[in-house]
């Protein structure tokens, strides 16, 4: 542990009342500071920081106000306040129980060093034991020791214009001298790289000094590498520097064998299976020494092994054996005067027993009887129902097996048949994969042959305006067919992209048209029901007036906004679109913010923005994200809105922005995997929302964002949000019925989600699309005029307009 810091004071001190006796701090202005323990004691106070200093670091130690400490004198008043800089040390030595050094001899010591400092370029200091000197490299930690006369425990210090935080004990040694009396002296041992200190430094048994006369390694127990130490090799009458030679028979005095297979093996058909066999033998050393455990599985140890019935089990050397037919056999493994017998039983298909991986056993090994000649029950198949196919899906059946070997020995590879139309399917080996169409409704079933404990999943793939799942998918065979697999369709809604604004909402379908409901869209003649002709990509919504981006990069507007529906610039191409009061505004191709509408609106009052990554026109403003990754806002409205986030640099990047009604703006912040959405603008919803999230929308006084975690939505807001309903200043409310969420869109006093049930549904009380009579003519309707009567010019079930010869 390093040295504890102390203050001196000039009288003594003592503690009173709470607090602490000094403020330590990281710096004069930081409201935190290390951990440690105080100690006061006469006219001194310590603290022993917990974990050690941070070296070269300077602290900031004071006594306030807020410090307890006093005089001791009766009457004495409180310390009066004052404050010092204290600078940790730059260089720690790390202390080893165990630490030398050789006189003469080159000698390394581990340091910890300050951060910073171009310690290659730092002059020599000084190394001192016990008042020897020695010139210290402070880089490497490296110097000569200075010469000894004799051995002894020393202080070793540091100097030389750096301040050391510590001094280590270590242990002296003259080079001349012998001291762990292995028969070498300190500084041969040094240079040789074994331990001076260590009579045996491999530990093998065997002196540093015999390994010299020996020839082997003293720095390596086992020197030839063979398995055997030096010791017992010497022993033996082997040669220790000789991989190839280690019989140790001759010192075996023991031995005990272990099996990777326990008996009965199980045989599969036609195969041949290995099993090995690991041998230890006890050593006797002799002169006390204690015995020793010694793997001997490998012939050249000494060790021979034998089968009673080589056509059942036979060697194949060094402890290995090919298992090649059922029956039995002795093995006997042999090292020296000592052996061992271990009996083994050999089982496999057709003996009428089930076991192992068989998935029935017959008494043979013929085929089409029900169980085939590899035990496996035969013309297993998977299937089930389908409902609700209406137009092609694909199923996709995965089969999870382990190769099945053939007659011959060899193995049968992956085999998946490749539709309904297939005759017999084969066995599937390993994993593998069949694909299978779906056209209509009924029973369908897999081509492929599956085995009993096969595992299998089914999973599917929708078309295009179709949501298909699957009930009981995945499962592991039995012994009958796999028929309770139910794949279920629903036609779903359409909607590729949500949109909200005003009191209305529009979804764009995935065959580029566009649907609106809500105010100035109740009815087919309503404004926001005027869209232009054109393959739409997105929409933007404010006061009876929607603007949307076509898929070629042209906008259109439309709507009771006339001049706005008038100005849009034809010969733009954007790639983003967004409303304000009186005005709409677009992201160009080549990043420049184009606004129409309303000549004094602030957002063309300020002219062109270039450069940017993302803008959207919020009220009577605009504000945008330039290619410096900063955030701007001009124009009119609350002061909040004109004071933009700008500390989310360098940890996070803007990506995108989106704008409530008025005054309220977001940006969407990455961070690495996560994305953050932080709001401004006036409370409660300005500071309310700082939230990671996959995707956010914000209207008039809320926002709600959908959980990075989930497919739940959360709200923030008050004021005239109707989801607020009057109840406190700020709330978390999930949608309707706790739905599932896929996307959101918050409008100026509602929001609207599109479930995961491919449903829309709203928190006010607008009327949503995709139902027979809601007067929205759908995707996969041909009228809807409101009701579910036929005799009116529409079908009650909107699919006819009711003209003659239509149907």
């Amino acid at each position: 542990m390093d040295p504890p810091l102390e203050v001196r004071f000039h009288e003594p001190v003592r503690t009173e009342g709470a607090g602490e006796p000094l403020q330590i701090r990281y710096s004069e202005s930081s409201p935190v500071g290390p951990v440690g323990t105080f100690a006061v004691e006469g006219d001194r106070v310590s603290f022993a920081f917990d974990p050690d200093f941070a070296l070269g670091y300077c602290y900031s130690v004071s006594v306030t106000e807020a410090t307890n400490l006093v005089g001791v004198a009766e009457g004495d008043r409180a310390l009066f306040p004052r404050r010092r800089t204290v600078c940790a040390p730059s260089v720690r030595i790390v202390p080893r129980p165990d630490a030398y050094v050789v006189g003469g001899r080159a000698t390394t010591i581990e340091l910890q060093r300050m951060a910073g400092v171009n310690w290659s370029a730092t002059p020599a200091g000084t190394v001192s034991i016990d008042g020897a000197t020695a010139a210290f490299e402070w880089a490497t930690g490296s110097f000569v020791a200075p010469p000894f006369v004799e051995p002894a425990v020393a202080t070793l210090a540091l100097s030389g214009g750096l301040s050391v935080a510590n001094t280590v004990s270590i242990l002296a040694l003259p080079a001349d001298d012998d001291h762990d009396g292995d028969g070498l002296t300190n500084g041969d041992e040094h240079d040789a790289g074994s331990s001076p200190v260590l009579a045996d430094t491999d530990g093998d048994g065997l002196d540093d000094g015999l390994e010299r006369m020996h020839g082997t390694d003293p720095t390596r127990a086992d020197s030839d590498g063979d398995g055997i130490d030096d010791l017992v090799e010497l022993r033996a009458g082997s040669d220790p520097n000789d991989a190839n030679d280690f019989d140790v028979s001759s010192l075996v005095v023991a031995i005990t064998v272990e099996s990777d297979m326990p008996s009965p093996i199980y045989l599969p058909p036609a195969s041949v299976s290995v099993l090995s066999l690991t041998v230890m033998a006890e050593i006797e050393l002799g002169d006390g020494m204690p015995n020793r455990l010694v793997e001997v599985t490998d012939e050249r140890s000494g060790t021979t092994y034998a089968s009673s019935d080589p056509t059942v089990i036979a060697s194949s050397g060094n402890g290995s054996f090919d298992v090649l037919r059922t029956g039995a056999s002795n093995l006997t493994v042999t090292n020296g005067a000592h052996a061992a017998t271990l009996p083994f039983v050999v089982t496999g298909c057709g003996d009428g027993v089930l076991q192992g991986n068989e998935g029935c056993d017959d008494g043979n090994v013929l085929g089409g009887d029900g169980c085939d000649a590899f035990c496996r029950a035969e013309g297993l198949r998977i299937g089930g129902e389908a409902n609700g196919v209406e137009e092609a899906v694909s199923l996709l059946l995965q089969v999870e097996r382990a190769p099945t070997p053939e007659p011959d020995g060899g193995v049968v590879a992956a085999d998946a048949g490749q539709g309904q139309g297939q005759g017999p399917g084969k066995p599937i080996g390993g994993g593998a994969f069949e694909s299978l169409e779906l056209e209509s409704d009924g029973t369908f079933w897999f081509a492929t042959d599956v085995l009993p404990g096969d595992s299998y999943t089914v999973t599917v793939s929708s078309p295009e305006g179709y949501r298909c799942t699957v009930e009981n998918g995945s499962g592991v065979v039995g012994t009958e067919n796999v028929t309770d697999i139910r794949v279920e369709c629903v036609r779903g809604l359409s909607a590729r992209l949500l949109r909200s604004g005003d009191d209305a909402s529009c979804v764009v379908n995935v065959d580029g048209s566009v649907e609106c409901w809500g105010l100035h869209a109740e009815d087919t003649s309503a404004p926001l029901r005027q869209v232009p002709e054109g393959s739409y990509v997105d929409v933007a919504i404010r006061t009876g007036t929607a603007c949307g981006l076509r898929a070629d990069g042209s906008v259109a507007c439309w709507g009771i906004d006339a001049p706005l529906v008038a100005a849009v610039p034809t010969s733009e191409r954007f790639v983003a679109v967004s409303m304000g009061d009186g005005v709409a505004c677009g992201v160009t191709a080549d990043r420049r913010v184009v606004c129409w509408g309303d000549e004094s609106h602030p957002a063309r009052v300020a002219g062109l923005r270039t450069n940017v990554v993302d803008a959207v026109a919020v009220g009577r403003a605009v504000c945008w994200i330039d290619d410096a990754l900063a955030l701007h806002c001009v124009g009119a409205g609350a002061p909040e809105l004109f004071a933009p986030p700008t500390d989310y640099l360098p940890d996070a990047t803007p990506v995108a922005i989106y704008g409530g009604w008025s005054d309220t703006a977001c940006v969407v912040l990455s961070r690495g995997i996560d994305t953050e959405h932080r709001c401004w603008g006036p409370e409660p919803l300005g500071g309310a929302a700082s939230t990671y999230a996959r995707a956010g929308s914000a209207g008039h006084a809320h926002v709600c964002m959908l959980s990075p975690y989930d497919d739940e939505a959360i709200c923030f807001g008050a004021g005239e949000s109707r989801l607020q309903a009057g109840q406190g200043d700020e709330w978390a409310q999930h949608p309707p019925r706790s739905a599932r969420v896929r996307q959101l869109a918050s409008g100026r006093r509602h929001t609207c989600f599109e479930t995961l049930r491919d449903t829309i549904e709203c928190t006010d009380a607008l009327p949503v699309p995709g139902t027979c009579g809601d007067e929205f003519v759908d995707l996969d309707e041909v009228c809807d005029d409101g009701n579910r009567t036929s005799g009116d010019g529409c079908a009650a079930d909107c699919q006819s307009d009711e003209t003659c010869g239509n149907g």
